[in-house]
C-alpha cells in the first residue's frame, strides 16, 4: 500500500467524522475518489476537490477541473437563434451569434496558469473550441476570436515558465503541442509568435517542430505549413526569408509594413528600418496613381511613419523625429498628429520654427479641428475670428462652442448668434428641444 503524506494542518468548521474519513485515505485512493467524483453531483466534487487537494499531486486536480470547464465550455456556447418571432416573422427574437460564458473563459484562464503540459494542451482544445464557434457564428466573430487570441497568448506565457523546467521529453511534447496550435483551423486569427517561444524550447524541441512543419507541407497542409515557415524565419533572424514571406512583391506599404514588424520581431534592426523608409517613401495621396485605397494606404503609412518616428527618438536624433512628424501631419492633418508633433518639436528644441507651419496645415485641412484645437488653448479670439472667415466648413457643435467662448468676454457679439441657433431648435416639439433652447438662451 502506498505510504500516507504527511496531513498538513485544517482550518476550523471541518467535521471531525470528515476529518478522520480524510486522514483515513491514502494519496492514491484520493486520486481515485477525485476521479469517481467526476461523476456525482457538482456541489459534492467541488467540496470533495477542495478537501482533497491538499493530498494530491496538484496537477491531477487542475487537469479535471480544466477537463470540466472544456465541457462547460462546449455546453453553453448559444447557438444562433431563430431571428425571426414565431407570431407574424419578423421581429427580433434573440442573438444570432455565437457568445461563450466569459466567467468560464476566466476561470480557463486562470486555472491554466499552473504550468504544466496539460494546462498547456487544455488551453489549445478551448482555444479550437472557441475558434468553431467562431466560424460557425453569422455575427461578432471578432469577440469569439479575440477571446481565443487571448488564450493563445497565455499559452506562450504558460510555455515560458514551463519549458525551462521540462526535461527532454516533456520539451518535445512542448514543440508538438505548440505546432498543433498552428494547425487548428482559423489559427491565423490567433498570431502566434515562435520568438514568444525562443526561450521554451531546446534545439532538440525546435528540430521536432520543424519536422512537423515539413511533414505538414508535405501532405498538403498547407495553412500549418506556410505559418509555421514564416515565424521560423523570423526566429532563425533570416533577413532574405522574411522579406520573402512577409514582404513577398513590396510594392505596397502594407507588404513593406509587415516586413518591417517581422524585421523588428527577429532583432534585425538595421534592416527594418531600411526597409522602413524604403516603405514610408512609397506613400502616395488617396485618389492619386498608385495609392491603395484610403484605409489600408493611410493605416500602413501611418505605422511606418511611427515606427521611423520611435526608432530615431530611440537612437537620440530628435530633430530627424520631429521632422519625420511634420511630414505625417501634412499627409494626414489631424489634432493628435499636431500634438504629437509639438512633443517632439519642443523636446528636439524646433517647435519655435515648426509651428506656423504645422498649424497652418491643420487649419487649410480640417478647419473644424483647428477651431477646436484654438479653443483648447484658449486662443478664443483666433478662433472667432478664424470661425467668421470659415463659416461654412466648421460644424454646428464647434459653432456654438466658439459662440460660448466669445460669449464669456464678449457677450454682446453673441447674442444675435444665439437667437439664430434658437429658432429651428424651437420649432422642434418635445423636451429635448426645449431644453436645448434653454441651454442657448441663458448661456
Amino acid at each position: 500500500m502506498t505510504a500516507k503524506r504527511k496531513q498538513p494542518e485544517r482550518a476550523d468548521g471541518i467535521g471531525q467524522a470528515v476529518q478522520t474519513w480524510l486522514d483515513a485515505k491514502t494519496a492514491d485512493e484520493l486520486r481515485d475518489l477525485v476521479r469517481r467524483a467526476r461523476a456525482q453531483a457538482p456541489g459534492f466534487e467541488q467540496w470533495l476537490t477542495a478537501e482533497a487537494e491538499p493530498f494530491l499531486d496538484a496537477q491531477l486536480v487542475a487537469d479535471a477541473r480544466l477537463d470540466r470547464l472544456l465541457e462547460r465550455i462546449r455546453s453553453e456556447l448559444v447557438l444562433p437563434l431563430d431571428p425571426y418571432d414565431d407570431d407574424d416573422g419578423y421581429s427580433w427574437n434573440g442573438p444570432s451569434d455565437a457568445e461563450i460564458d466569459h466567467t468560464l473563459l476566466q476561470e480557463v484562464i486562470d486555472l491554466a496558469k499552473r504550468p504544466s503540459l496539460a494546462a498547456g494542451t487544455a488551453l489549445r482544445a478551448a482555444i479550437a473550441e472557441l475558434l468553431e464557434a467562431g466560424e460557425e457564428a453569422e455575427y461578432s466573430q471578432d469577440l469569439l476570436f479575440e477571446d481565443a487570441a487571448e488564450l493563445a497568448v497565455l499559452h506562450a506565457q504558460l510555455a515560458g515558465r514551463l519549458g525551462p523546467a521540462l526535461g527532454p521529453a516533456g520539451r518535445l511534447a512542448l514543440a508538438e503541442d505548440l505546432f498543433d496550435l498552428f494547425a487548428l483551423p482559423g489559427a491565423e486569427w490567433l498570431g502566434v509568435e515562435l520568438t514568444d517561444y525562443r526561450e521554451a524550447l531546446d534545439g532538440p524541441a525546435w528540430a521536432r517542430f520543424r519536422e512537423l512543419s515539413d511533414a505538414a507541407g508535405a501532405s498538403g497542409e498547407e495553412g500549418a505549413w506556410a505559418a509555421a515557415r514564416r515565424e521560423l524565419a523570423v526566429l532563425d533572424g533570416d533577413e532574405a526569408a522574411i522579406v520573402a514571406e512577409f514582404g513577398g512583391s513590396l510594392e505596397k506599404q502594407t507588404q513593406f509594413l509587415a516586413a518591417v514588424q517581422a524585421l523588428s520581431r527577429a532583432g534585425l534592426a538595421e534592416a527594418a528600418e531600411t526597409l522602413a523608409r524604403r516603405g514610408f517613401a512609397l506613400w502616395r495621396a488617396p485618389g492619386e496613381d498608385g495609392a491603395e485605397s484610403f484605409e489600408r494606404n493611410w493605416g500602413a503609412d501611418a505605422d511606418l511613419g511611427e515606427w521611423l518616428a520611435v526608432a530615431a527618438r530611440a537612437r537620440g536624433d530628435q530633430a530627424a523625429a520631429a521632422e519625420l512628424r511634420l511630414e505625417m501631419l501634412r499627409r494626414s492633418p489631424g489634432r493628435e498628429r499636431l500634438a504629437r508633433l509639438r512633443e517632439q518639436a519642443e523636446l528636439a528644441g524646433t517647435w519655435d520654427r515648426m509651428a506656423g507651419r504645422a498649424e497652418a496645415l491643420l487649419a487649410r485641412a480640417r478647419p473644424d479641428e483647428w477651431v477646436r484645437e484654438l479653443l483648447a488653448q484658449d486662443r478664443n479670439d483666433e478662433a472667432w475670428a478664424f470661425t467668421g472667415a470659415h463659416r461654412p466648413q466648421v460644424s454646428a457643435w464647434t459653432w456654438r462652442q466658439v459662440l460660448e467662448a466669445r460669449g464669456r468676454t464678449h457677450p454682446a457679439e453673441v447674442i444675435d448668434h444665439f437667437r439664430a441657433l434658437i429658432k429651428p431648435i424651437a420649432g422642434n416639439a418635445g423636451r429635448p428641444a426645449y431644453e436645448e433652447v434653454g441651454g442657448c438662451w441663458f448661456r
